[in-house]
């Protein structure tokens, strides 16, 4: 564009529309400065907390941790506004390529930290193929953990539903398994909620068999204590 611009105030003659593309240029260009200097800024924000934003010629940058709070709503609806404008251009820019990843990647922290995704193992699945594409460098160790118990959850999930699906079952082995592991490792929702009516339902007739065996015991002592009184 730079250079379409140069060649356009070389030429011997001015028309409206030589007029117009120079103020579209400038407007890409405040743009262009307004990013600069919020990304500028979110470099510096997220230095202070040991992390960074690296610049490249492919314009991809490296994303910090990030303190929860309103500040980070701000933020990211910031990152969004920009984007947004960025895209009104029509042209492909890589200041908004560059702010598409660092918000992508934020929303992939957040996800990350939060039991609704982290303990759904289909959603756990998308967690890891998302962080495959959005992760930084810094990101590595946390997606090799995120992976790490993705295959501890899936066969988890197998060892779940193997003794599930027999015809007789186990509920006592099963409680032991599921609870062993229940609170660390994701699971499928639908799963889950069929080894909780299937520990419900047990649970349920040992409370029918005891409240039998109660009265029988009582029904035992009632009628000796009447043999007593009639000896």
């Amino acid at each position: 564009i730079d250079e379409l611009v140069k060649e356009i105030y070389e030429l011997p003659l001015f028309v409206p529309e030589m007029e117009q593309f120079i103020e579209y240029v400038k407007e890409i260009e405040l743009f262009e400065t307004d990013a600069r200097n919020f990304l500028n800024g979110y470099h510096h924000t997220h230095a202070e907390n040991n992390g960074s934003v690296s610049f490249t010629n492919g314009g991809a940058g490296n994303l910090s941790n990030e303190s929860n709070g309103s500040n980070v709503t701000n933020c990211e609806e910031e990152i969004e506004d920009l984007i947004s404008t960025g895209k009104t251009f029509g042209i492909k820019l890589d200041s908004v390529k560059l702010l598409e990843r660092i918000l992508s990647r934020r929303k992939w922290l957040n996800k990350i930290n939060d039991d609704k995704y982290v303990k759904d193992i289909k959603l756990l699945k998308k967690l890891v193929e998302e962080g495959d594409s959005v992760c930084s460098g810094s990101d590595r160790f946390k997606l090799d953990n995120l992976k790490k118990l993705y295959d501890e959850s899936i066969s988890f999930n197998d060892q779940l539903d193997s003794i599930v699906d027999r015809y007789y079952i186990d509920i006592e082995k099963l409680k032991i398994i599921f609870y062993k592991d229940f609170e660390r490792l994701s699971i499928d929702n639908e799963l889950k909620e069929k080894i909780f009516e299937k520990i419900d339902e047990f649970d349920k007739l040992v409370e029918l068999r005891d409240d039998y065996l109660n009265k029988i015991n009582k029904f035992k002592e009632s009628k000796v204590n009447n043999n007593h009184v009639k000896y």
